[in-house]
């Protein structure tokens, strides 16, 4: 499995240093093979398509009770 590209801190730098985050290339990380794999593994289509769900049925809900009340 295809691990993302992590710095390595040096023993001389601080531990919020970030001067070997720069030699890792965006590019790199949005393209990695993983990237598909992390994307399942998180369930972002199942979350996204949920959210979506809940938030049509909160819609048709308050429609539904505002057309009542009106």
């Amino acid at each position: 499995m295809n691990e993302p590209i992590i710095p390595q801190q040096t023993a001389g730098s601080p531990a919020g240093s970030t001067e070997n985050i720069a030699s890792v290339e965006p590019s790199a990380l949005s393209t990695s093979p993983g990237f598909l794999e992390r994307i399942k593994h998180h369930k972002v289509v199942q979350w996204t398509l949920a959210y979506a769900a809940l938030a049509y049925t909160l819609l048709h809900g308050a429609e539904m009770l505002g057309s009542s009340l009106g």
